[in-house]
């Protein structure tokens, strides 16, 4: 999982008109270890804030009794929007 390589490679190929839609999840990484894998929004911002703005479209509880059945006692999904910021 290099997930600087990817992001890299993602902003590498975007053009100024790319919208670029990203699905994460949150959930106790201490509790459950993925896949589906954990990706906080502070990591969102370090792989893409310098050269992309990014903006948060949706934010769901996502819990169902199948990640309960992990251990889980929240889990949230957040589908952000990356766009290439203007100079």
């Amino acid at each position: 999982r290099d997930r600087q390589k990817y992001a890299a490679l993602i902003t590498s190929l975007m053009d100024k008109d790319c919208r670029y839609l990203l699905d994460t999840l949150l959930y106790n990484p201490e509790v459950y270890k993925g896949p589906p894998f954990f990706v906080p929004d502070e990591q969102v911002q370090s792989l893409f804030g310098k050269s992309c703005d990014i903006e948060l479209l949706q934010s769901l509880d996502a819990l169902t009794d199948r990640e309960k059945a992990r251990g889980m006692d929240f889990f949230t999904e957040k589908v952000h929007l990356i766009t290439l910021k203007t100079n």
